[in-house]
């Protein structure tokens, strides 16, 4: 029997606390490769450094990252509309983790190289003047709530890569108000993460960042099954 008032919303609070800290830590070890490129990264002042560590973090991308965090995001939908039979965290990390490889990998490839485009043109076109800086930018964000997107998209249908990614596009355009929540939310955490708190880094970033974009966009899928009764 679920405890009721402070006690059982205290409680509730704790479980997810502990879920979201120790899936994070799952996602965490799972890209530490990529974590130790990126910090190295930080402190690279070698312009030839700089660019084989962005190589190789491009390359580590769909093998380690998307995977992951697509694990992540379907162990979050599992929480969140799976209410009862829940698997152990661990071991449903890692289902997830298998079952999604073959299909994240290929849309990691892709999203890394469209990633790769950006990045080079961004470094090149946008010192030449505001407006182009300005455009490459917006281009940057609407990149990172696709592919935050295609995580959600991904953890809910069972669509083909290209399918996942098409209807990510379209969601990312179509709705303003679920990218508006995912780039303000996204850019928080980050930027507590980063330069307030860093420990949060390996305990809450990435699991903070897939409850609340999951969360809106399976809110935004529970509008639109009730409107079309």
């Amino acid at each position: 029997m679920r405890e009721s008032g402070i006690v059982g919303g205290l409680h509730y609070l704790s479980v997810w606390i502990m879920r979201l800290g120790m899936i994070n830590i799952l996602w965490f070890l799972s890209n530490l490769p990529i974590m130790i490129i990126s910090f190295i990264l930080l402190f690279a002042e070698d312009m030839g450094v700089v660019l084989v560590l962005c190589l190789l973090l491009f390359i580590l991308a769909p093998i380690m990252l998307f995977p992951s965090t697509a694990a992540l995001f379907s162990s979050v939908r599992e929480w969140l509309v799976m209410k009862e039979d829940q698997p152990p965290l661990f071991s449903g990390f890692i289902r997830f983790y298998k079952e999604n490889y073959k299909k994240s990998f290929a849309a990691g490839c892709i999203m890394s190289l469209l990633w790769m485009i950006w990045l080079v043109d961004y470094y090149y076109f946008s010192q030449k003047n505001v407006i182009l800086f300005m455009v490459f930018l917006m281009m940057g964000i609407m990149l990172f709530v696709v592919t935050i997107n295609f995580f959600s998209v991904n953890a809910h249908y069972n669509m083909t890569v290209l399918g996942t990614l098409k209807n990510a596009l379209i969601l990312t355009v179509g709705r303003p108000i679920l990218t508006i929540i995912i780039v303000l939310s996204s850019l928080l955490i980050g930027y507590t993460s980063l330069v307030k708190v860093p420990p949060l880094i390996p305990f809450f970033s990435m699991s903070l960042i897939a409850f609340i974009s999951f969360s809106s966009f399976y809110s935004y899928y529970l509008k639109v099954k009730q409107a079309l009764k």
